[in-house]
């Protein structure tokens, strides 16, 4: 929190490539005409992709890439399918890596970095959250809506996993935190989104409702989102969907999906179908947390066959079973009139070839975006 406290956007041009050079372009709705399988289908409103691959902040993820380069390289490929990015770390802030930031941007997906408070050291330095600066004014929303203006990045998880000392406890200035920092990123950051994760509650506990309740509504309502624990039921999300209808915000619940089970519905994996048929049921939003288990969970192996089926499905696929995630999901258009971009790339192969031999193994994650870094 005291580095937080002490940073300004100065410091960040030690590092320029650091800074996303990328806006965040305007995604229009699929155009009439165009092929679609959910055509006339009701689907998920909106999909979050919340990245947590192995711990996060990996070479791969530089804006150089990696080289050279011997190993499988997680990628997230079906970005027709996403409307919100969130990386995510176990750091108190995490700022997305520029070459997340700079692809999401150029598929008209907005990315939202992580503020993270956990465990012990959640519960010593929680206290300060609520500081006011020398105008009155909270001092960490500030620097918050500063910091994602500054590296380009379109706003934030707020996820407190720890409690307040019951003395210092007052859940209508955790609101006003929250409204201050929507308000100041917004104005920083338009189409910026605050998403409020389901842990704390108005009583300071950390107790995870898995859906909309009155324990966790006064923080939603000042909030862009809430992003909802793992562990609902079907009716946690009619009880939830009936809430956030009445606050005319039924869109703005993401419905929590574990990607590797741990509670879900469905198991996770290739069961995530299941969770996604309820959740579009009840015309909620859906937040899928550690989608990289395609890759972790079968070390890299087959990876883009097992990714594939996990959001296409293949010949492989139960047809007596819950559908991948594209048969639940409103697909995205990414390109408009404004702009298209493509450059027919993966972002790694299998070799760098020099004179018609294959020289080095390769990755990047993104094209290299600041020339002068070249």
């Amino acid at each position: 929190m005291q580095e937080l406290a002490d940073w300004n956007p100065e410091l960040s041009f030690k590092h320029l490539t650091n800074i996303s050079n990328t806006p965040l372009q305007r995604r229009p709705t699929l155009a009439s005409g165009l092929p679609s399988v959910q055509a006339s289908a009701v689907t998920v409103p909106r999909v979050l992709v919340c990245h947590d691959f192995k711990g996060g902040y990996h070479p791969s993820e530089s804006s150089q890439g990696r080289y050279p380069f011997s190993d499988t390289v997680y990628t997230t490929e079906y970005l027709q399918y996403v409307s919100t990015f969130v990386y995510f770390s176990h750091k108190r802030v995490t700022i997305p890596p520029v070459s997340w930031i700079n692809l999401m941007h150029r598929n008209g997906i907005k990315v939202l970095g992580t503020f993270l408070l956990e465990n012990d050291d959640g519960k010593e330095e929680i206290t300060r959250v609520l500081e006011k600066g020398s105008e009155g004014e909270f001092l960490f929303a500030t620097q918050l809506a500063r910091v994602a203006e500054t590296y380009g990045f379109d706003g934030w998880l707020m996820n407190f996993e720890s409690s307040f000392p019951t003395a210092k406890f007052s859940p209508l200035q955790v609101q006003n935190f929250l409204r201050e920092l929507k308000s100041a990123t917004h104005a920083l950051v338009p189409q910026s989104e605050i998403i409020w994760y389901d842990a704390l509650t108005i009583l300071n506990e950390v107790h995870w409702q898995n859906g909309l309740t009155l324990l966790n509504a006064p923080f939603f309502a000042a909030s862009d989102s809430l992003f909802t624990n793992y562990g609902w039921r079907e009716p946690d999300l009619y009880h939830t969907a009936a809430m956030a209808r009445a606050m005319f915000r039924i869109s703005d619940i993401y419905a929590g999906i574990d990607c590797y089970g741990r509670g879900s519905l469905g198991d996770g994996g290739f069961g995530v179908g299941t969770a996604l048929a309820v959740i579009r049921d009840h015309c909620l939003s859906a937040a899928l947390f550690a989608p990289g288990w395609t890759f972790e969970n079968f070390d890299g192996k087959d990876f883009q066959a097992i990714d594939k089926r996990f959001w296409l499905g293949d010949e492989t696929s139960d047809p007596t079973a819950p559908g991948p995630l594209a048969d639940y999901i409103e697909v995205k258009e990414s390109g408009s009139e404004y702009y298209f971009y493509t450059n027919f790339n993966r972002g790694f192969g299998n070799a760098l070839w020099l004179k018609g031999e294959a020289w080095l193994p390769w990755s990047f994650t993104c094209l290299l975006s600041h020339t002068d870094q070249i």
